[in-house]
């Protein structure tokens, strides 16, 4: 745990750019179509949506995986750093609940970890989507929790 209580963060949504990263993951040329299949320019590294909020900057020891597709897990090395460390429990927030946050407690999941997804600490687009993302994910995959719940039982560490 840090100084300030708060637990050290484990990613980033910064995907790198270049010909060898997939379609998604290519900046749009401005005025192009976005959307399924094709270049979006969401959270390409360098650009300003892949930018840190300053209040969540990981410390100068905190590790940074850089993501090359929605899942936290794939083709980075947090699985093999949490293992490390001997993590077996992850508490999950983000962007995107549908998508990222989704395919990272899905890749989570499989490698048999306990997870914990922070309601209050994902968002995505539309609130409809929202609400069924996070049912499925307490149905199937993990718990869904509330931030106060999770800082209580942090408290009682």
């Amino acid at each position: 745990m840090r100084p300030d209580g708060a637990q050290p963060r484990w990613g980033s949504a910064r995907v790198p750019r270049g010909p060898d990263v997939p379609h998604r993951t290519r900046p749009a040329p401005p005025g192009a179509p976005r959307g399924f299949g094709l270049p979006s320019s969401s959270c390409l590294e360098g650009t300003p949506s892949a930018e840190t909020v300053p209040a969540l900057a990981p410390g100068p020891d905190e590790p940074v995986f850089r993501k090359r597709g929605y899942d936290g897990f794939a083709g980075t090395s947090l699985d093999g750093a949490l293992r490390a460390r001997g993590v077996t429990s992850l508490v999950v927030t983000g962007t995107m609940t549908d998508i990222c946050v989704l395919a990272t407690v899905i890749g989570a999941l499989h490698r048999e970890y306990r997870v914990s997804v922070v309601e209050d600490g994902v968002a995505t687009l539309w609130p409809e989507i929202q609400r069924a993302t996070l049912d499925i994910i307490g149905r199937a995959y993990g718990r869904v929790v509330t931030s106060k719940e999770i800082a209580a039982q942090i408290s009682r560490w």
